[in-house]
């Protein structure tokens, strides 16, 4: 239920910056009298369901206090209050400008309606818990949204960041009041515990060494290990690595990982002493789980065929 709850709120806070955008862009020439009713109608609706899923929420989550429960209710309740004034002094100006406004040309409605019909997906905020090897992916992706996005409101992008981080991350910046005065010294406190190059690295050299062996010889396999490692050497070379220079410690690694039976075709495949290039050996394992997805398609077509086979020669 809290899930759901969260959820929802989400959702809700999500909207009223929808809305916000809507009434920032707001013209009478491409915008109606009734679109400002219809927001003004959807807000009205908000404060007692956040009450009721708020208090869902509180219920079943212990993990917070009561100060941080309050504050949390404070913002919802400023932030409708604030979105509701914005939309009212907009209906007043309407109605005072409306005789004098002319008629939207056909071309200004034609761009409009086509713009209006254009429904982009809603994109999954990031998230961030404290692992040294996504943080660069989540910050990336928490400034393009929100941190560097002008149309969100200060306030916002503070409550996004306190709900895109969780676990130790968000221990960092729990105890700041959410206020725009605390946004930029949260958002800086944040970036500066993990924006760390030093450790970023150790983090993926270590995930490196710690790389699972294959048990057995699968397409499923081959390509958890393929993806393991050639994700972390991309990051080592966004971080000006020397990987082109680990050949010999590359091969050696990836092979003490890899199965038998797919270590005895690499060495097969090796016709001179020198030393292999490791992106031979990944090319080589490329192929592989190539084969090995074919067979298994062409196992899977091969039974269907007897299973029809069988039926039809059923009595």
């Amino acid at each position: 239920m809290a899930k759901v709850a969260k959820t929802q709120i989400q959702s809700m806070i999500t909207a009223l910056n929808d809305i916000n955008i809507f009434v920032r862009d707001y013209t009478t020439e491409h915008n109606t009298k009734t679109q400002l009713m219809v927001q003004l109608e959807e807000i009205s609706t908000m404060a007692d369901k956040f009450e009721d899923c708020q208090a869902i929420v509180e219920e079943e989550d212990q993990t917070k206090s009561q100060k941080e429960w309050i504050e949390e209710r404070s913002f919802f309740r400023k932030l409708i209050r604030g979105v509701k004034v914005s939309l009212l002094e907009l209906i007043e100006k309407y109605e005072a400008t409306s005789n004098s406004v002319t008629a939207p040309s056909y071309s200004e409605i034609s761009r409009s309606k086509k713009f209006n019909m254009l429904r982009l997906p809603t994109l999954k905020t990031p998230s961030f818990n404290g692992d040294w090897q996504q943080w660069t992916a989540f910050i990336d992706d928490f400034n393009t949204m929100f941190h560097n996005n002008e149309d969100v409101p200060i306030i916002l992008k503070f409550h996004y960041l306190k709900t895109c981080v969780e676990g130790p991350a968000r221990e960092v910046i729990q105890n700041f009041k959410t206020t725009e005065e605390n946004y930029q010294v949260a958002y800086d406190v944040l970036t500066l515990r993990y924006e760390n190059k030093s450790a970023i690295i150790q983090s993926h050299m270590r995930s490196l060494l710690n790389t699972p062996k294959v048990m057995s010889a699968s397409a499923s396999e081959l390509q958890r290990l393929h993806y393991h490692i050639s994700s972390n050497i991309n990051a080592l070379t966004a971080f000006q690595q020397p990987v082109d220079q680990w050949d010999a410690w590359l091969v050696t690694l990836m092979c003490t990982r890899l199965d038998s039976v797919t270590v005895a075709e690499w060495q097969l495949k090796q016709d001179t002493k020198e030393l292999p290039k490791y992106k031979d050996l990944e090319l080589f394992l490329s192929n592989r789980i190539t084969a090995y997805e074919a067979g298994d398609i062409a196992m899977i077509s091969c039974s269907d065929d007897a299973n029809k086979t069988n039926v039809t020669n059923k009595p």
